[in-house]
């Protein structure tokens, strides 16, 4: 659900967890990319040469099985992938629903496709039949946070929402207080 409070700020709950979020959030975006990219999400996909790490954070490519150049984008109507270790497709949609994505991270996820619009990786989430062994790459993509000054305003903003609301919970609970022992 949603709730739509003062200076462009909405909340929002999802699964078990309450978020505050800025009204002028990017709805969606497509990237080219080839080394570096940061995207609106707060990650940022970068290449690497080599890596240890064998997470849902990175993943192996073989240039000669997908279509370069590469792009980030968001979610699409209809979007399936060829998830690593499964047979068939399966929708976007579907995996974000058991990853428990809650919905508001959904419209900015970076789904990465090459130029054919092939889904290649959900960072984070699940690789797709694409991802290769260490010996079989020669593309390594890793995905990492960052932090800019963007984001710095934006805790900044959310501290003012906090103290607006701390403001408001302590006159609602000194009213119920004062309605539980007025008798």
């Amino acid at each position: 659900g949603y709730i739509y409070l003062p200076n462009g700020v909405k909340g929002v709950k999802s699964y078990n967890e309450f978020k505050f979020v800025m009204n002028d959030i990017v709805d969606g975006y497509d990237i080219d990319f080839s080394d570096f990219v940061s995207l609106p999400n707060g990650k940022s996909i970068e290449m690497v040469k080599k890596t240890s790490l064998n997470t849902n954070n990175v993943i192996r490519l073989c240039s000669a099985d997908i279509v370069l150049p590469l792009r980030v984008r968001t979610r699409v109507d209809g979007d399936r992938m060829h998830v690593k270790g499964m047979v068939g497709t399966r929708k976007i949609n579907d995996i974000f629903i058991d990853c428990k994505v809650p919905m508001i991270d959904r419209c900015l996820w970076p789904i990465v496709v090459d130029s054919n619009d092939t889904i290649v990786w959900l960072p984070g989430l699940k690789k797709s039949s694409f991802d290769k062994s260490d010996e079989n790459c020669d593309i390594i993509f890793i995905q990492t946070a960052y932090f800019s000054i963007s984001h710095s305003y934006f805790i900044y903003k959310c501290f003012i929402v906090l103290k607006f609301f701390k403001k408001v919970i302590h006159s609602l609970c000194i009213s119920m207080f004062h309605r539980l022992f007025k008798h």
